[in-house]
């Protein structure tokens, strides 16, 4: 985004403000932008002084239901070799989802690593 106008840099700004928690109403961005220099600069500078307000940043899932991911699972399970599929049946691992309340931080370790863990149902 290069040297943009000061509208602009003061707009992209609240709306980054705005993305990371923070009202931009509470900052005077007039004070802090620096029409010498570029809206990364001006970025940069801004978060660093706003570190630390705001609501702390964690990875959101999309909401998904059980169903919908037992039906991906098992659309990996078929694309996984027949062999691989065989050595994985043979073993039964440590960690077990249940696909009733399979959550998407489950289906993604399984994703990961199909042989640490099992969905019941699936493999």
């Amino acid at each position: 985004m290069g040297n943009l106008n000061f509208k602009l840099q003061k707009k992209h700004l609240s709306a980054n403000l705005k993305k990371r928690g923070i009202e931009p109403d509470l900052i005077d961005l007039d004070a802090h932008i620096d029409r010498s220099l570029s809206f990364r600069e001006n970025k940069t500078i801004i978060q660093q002084k706003t570190k630390g307000l705001g609501v702390p940043q964690t990875k959101s899932f999309k909401r998904v239901s059980s169903a919908e991911l037992t039906l991906k699972a098992n659309r990996i399970q078929e694309k996984r070799s027949y062999r691989s599929q065989a050595q994985d049946a043979r073993k039964k691992a440590q960690n077990t989802f249940y696909y009733e309340d399979l959550t998407p931080k489950e289906f993604k370790k399984w994703k990961k690593n199909p042989n640490r863990y099992d969905i019941k149902g699936v493999d």
